[in-house]
């Protein structure tokens, strides 16, 4: 099944993922199916459990950051995440999504290119946002992060 989506430059950013068509909010965009789990993370790699990062397919593993996403992300039953539009999304646009929906300490982005009025100046990790910054992800976070009474490895 082709996505209706393309992978192009990004400018400074390297490469990105662009819609070829309009997208209604909460519309999936793409897939991202599991291809294998890594020893190691990555600035390419997807945290989907405390204690395991896996790599996706493209294009889900070229989407980049923003402080102020375009698309959020669920788990899904291919062992990655759907990327789901949280607001209407022209042709033509990046997608775009907060790393730290699925990452608990991000080292993915270290300087944020994102250009946001409400850009952080780097993704960080789920564990340093605010009240604020995680409601307006809108409940669209990694499981792992959203199972209530959840908590850190070595913090119970």
């Amino acid at each position: 099944m082709s996505q209706p989506v393309a992978v192009r430059s990004a400018g400074g950013k390297g490469l990105g993922v662009f819609a070829l068509r309009d997208f209604c909010a909460g519309e999936v965009l793409l897939v991202g199916r599991l291809v294998a789990p890594v020893e190691e993370r990555t600035e390419h790699s997807f945290q989907v459990d405390w204690n395991r990062h896996v790599q996706l397919d493209s294009p889900a593993r070229l989407t980049n950051h923003s402080c102020e996403p375009n698309t959020g992300l669920r788990d899904n039953t291919e062992g990655g995440y759907d990327f789901v539009a949280l607001r209407p999304i022209a042709a033509g646009s990046e997608i775009c999504w907060d790393y730290a929906s699925t990452e608990w300490e991000s080292i993915a982005v270290p300087s944020c290119l994102c250009g946001s009025a409400c850009c952080r100046g780097a993704s960080l990790g789920f564990r340093h946002l605010t009240s604020q910054q995680m409601k307006a992800l809108g409940g669209f976070v990694a499981r792992y992060l959203a199972t209530p009474g959840s908590t850190v490895p070595g913090t119970a």
